[in-house]
């Protein structure tokens, strides 16, 4: 699967506490075409990585070790990491503030994370305006 505007594999940070849907989902990156980079398992290792990580776009499960990942889905947000949410909770349950964050929720079939991928991995839109210039020619 290709990814328009990117000139490498995008890299995506996978956050997931479950340790088999951590293998499935890592699995599917891969085969996305994708560095997975994860999955992390811990709420101080994701941290670090959510501040830290060169990556493109990221997947987080809502609650890591019984505690909302809260902390980490604002790291991405103030870093500009585009992110979903990867829960077997209720789209309902995730606080308001995030509810305009993309959602996936469990059970989830493959189809899902490659759809997810291919919206969080978009090439983004830089609005044009009437009348401004790209390129001025030197003054004469």
């Amino acid at each position: 699967m290709g990814y328009p505007g990117y000139l490498r594999k995008p890299r995506v940070l996978f956050i997931e506490d479950d340790p088999l849907i951590a293998l499935l989902v890592e699995q599917v990156l891969i085969e996305c075409g994708c560095d997975c980079v994860g999955p992390v398992i811990h709420i101080p290792q994701a941290l670090v990585c959510a501040k830290t990580a060169d990556v493109d776009a990221a997947l987080l499960d809502v609650i890591i070790d019984r505690i909302y990942a809260d902390e980490i889905a604002e790291t991405l947000a103030l870093r500009g990491i585009p992110f979903s949410f990867v829960s077997g909770m209720p789209q309902s349950s995730v606080p308001k503030r995030w509810s305009k964050i993309p959602y996936i929720e469990k059970p989830f079939g493959e189809d899902k994370i490659q759809q997810m991928l291919l919206t969080l991995l978009a090439p983004k839109k830089i609005p044009f305006e009437a009348g401004s210039r790209v390129h001025s020619a030197p003054a004469s």
